[in-house]
């Protein structure tokens, strides 16, 4: 950690450990009763529009590639360095 840090941090910062924190964010979910299933539906449609977004991308690489004949497939040549 870079010496500005660390001088901040003693100088003025609360250092908290990970299991600490945890508690925190549990209770605060806790408290918002009914958001869980908000979480959850917000999950799955982020995961769905992710995986639309990679299908929609994958079908349209193919489908360059397939407008392609075989010929204009032909490898480049490999130099050696040096």
């Amino acid at each position: 950690m870079p010496d500005k840090t660390l001088h901040a941090i003693a100088d003025h910062g609360k250092v908290e450990s990970r299991c600490g924190r945890r508690r925190r964010l549990r209770g605060g979910l806790q408290g918002t009763s009914g958001r869980r299933d908000d979480t959850d539906a917000l999950g799955l449609k982020l995961q769905k529009d992710g995986a639309d977004a990679f299908v929609k991308s994958w079908d349209e690489l193919l489908g360059d590639e397939s407008s392609q004949s075989p010929s204009d497939w032909s490898p480049r040549p490999q130099t050696c360095p040096g």
